[in-house]
């Protein structure tokens, strides 16, 4: 959980013995996931993410659904950063260059 405005991720992402990442429920696909959680002062707030091969990225964080779940093949450099999509301010930005991929 990440409540500052930026912060460096740090840690090994595992994979369960079948080879599928445990956070990622019932889809089969492969890779190294990493769930964030949004504090009380992001939910409800229209974000706007980028750092992702996809681009740019919309997303509410709810109470009912306050995480993101990073999938760090899907990043197209090592950072992901939030920002308020009104207003710009930057709710973090995290460096994923120093998480070391299981395999």
């Amino acid at each position: 959980t990440w409540k500052g405005t930026k912060g460096t991720a740090s840690g090994t992402a595992k994979k369960d013995p079948e080879g599928i990442d445990s956070i990622f429920h019932g889809d089969q696909a492969k890779g190294h996931y990493f769930p964030i959680k949004f504090t009380d002062e992001c939910l409800s707030k229209e974000l706007t993410l980028t750092g992702s091969k996809d681009g740019e990225k919309t997303l509410t964080p709810t109470a009912e659904d306050p995480y993101l779940i990073v999938r760090l093949e899907n990043l197209s450099t090592n950072k992901l950063t939030a920002k308020v999509k009104a207003t710009q301010e930057e709710v973090f930005e995290i460096d994923f260059s120093s998480v070391v991929k299981a395999t």
